[in-house]
């Protein structure tokens, strides 16, 4: 219900990874940390890709490409600094941020 998320509304059901799978990204969740899984292109390098990672906001894309694949202000501030990205099998980018909030239980909704 709405109610009990602070009034969000289109809310997913949870992936058996307590996050969501969207149209073109999914992520999942532990207590600390969120990882965002994006497919890529078959083949897609780590010099192709452009990742920027703030304690806000995240920004995905391929490099040379104005369209982002994923960019947007996160739900909560993470740490940056701890936080990283890895291209898996050539076909997917993982990206991994840490939580800020690590005293109490947080989940992200989206």
């Amino acid at each position: 219900s709405t109610q009990r998320h602070g009034g969000m509304t289109g809310l997913r059901p949870s992936n058996d990874s307590c996050g969501v799978d969207y149209e073109s990204y999914s992520f999942s969740q532990t207590e600390t940390e969120v990882v965002v899984t994006i497919p890529l292109p078959a083949g897609t390098t780590s010099k192709q890709i452009d990742v920027k990672i703030s304690t806000t906001q995240l920004s995905c894309g391929l490099k040379g490409k104005e369209e982002k694949i994923l960019s947007g202000q996160l739900f909560m501030p993470i740490k940056a600094e701890e936080s990283m990205w890895t291209i898996e099998e050539k076909k997917f980018l993982v990206v991994s941020l840490t939580k800020t909030n690590m005293k109490y239980e947080e989940w992200w909704p989206h």
